[in-house]
Formats: C-alpha cells, structure tokens, sequence
C-alpha cells in the first residue's frame, strides 16, 4: 500500500509529464509555489483574437 505522500508524488510526475502547460501551471501554482501570471498566460493561448474561447480548453474533450 502506498503512502499518501507516494501517491502525490506519482499524481505530480504524470502531471508534469503528460499534462498540458495549463495543467501544469495550476499545479505549480498550487502545490509547488508557482505564479498566478503563469496561469494568466496560459488561459490566453486558449481565445480567439475576437476574445472568445477557442476548442480544446476542455482537456477531456477536443473537437475541430
């Protein structure tokens, strides 16, 4: 049986190694001490230039 402290440390690596930048940098913000503005920039990568929100900010689900 694995420790809580095992098990976060695997949730972390599959984070970081098969999450999106986004994901990435929600974790770093709130586990790892990392920056909101990091967050900021990359919520931006996901508009339109009309500012709308673009597909695929939805990681679970991605349509053209």
């Amino acid at each position: 049986m694995m420790s809580g402290r095992d098990c976060f440390s695997r949730a972390s690596e599959a984070i970081m190694k098969y999450g999106r930048p986004l994901e990435k940098s929600f974790f770093e913000r709130y586990f790892k001490d990392g920056s909101l503005d990091n967050i900021i920039n990359e919520l931006k990568n996901f508009y339109n230039e009309d500012g709308r929100l673009v597909h695929g900010l939805e990681s679970y689900f991605r349509l053209p």
